[in-house]
């Protein structure tokens, strides 16, 4: 739950570059589901739309580097009481 916005979500987690060389950043999936395991809703966000300003200007992952986000989201409801995270490959930079 959001600590300050009624019906909103704060989503907090990090993820790194395992890689030896640099990548460009994934594209973010988010996927809630019911009890069943059907979706009840799911979001893409871009780099641009993920990343701290400051990391905005890089095209790449740096090796090795945490990657922090925090993304604010309209709560899926009550149904929604399992989630996923996914990373696609997103080739072409930033934009």
């Amino acid at each position: 739950t959001h600590p300050s916005v009624e019906d909103a979500l704060q989503i907090d987690f990090s993820f790194r570059n395992e890689a030896s060389f640099e990548q460009f950043f994934p594209q973010v999936e988010i996927n809630f589901t019911d009890i069943n395991n059907l979706p009840v809703a799911s979001r893409q966000f871009r780099p641009d739309e993920y990343l701290q300003a400051e990391l905005r200007e890089f095209e790449k992952m740096p090796v090795f580097s945490p990657i922090r986000v925090s993304l604010e989201i309209v709560d899926p409801g009550p149904n929604a009481v399992n989630y996923s995270l996914v990373f696609l490959e997103h080739e072409s930079g930033l934009n």
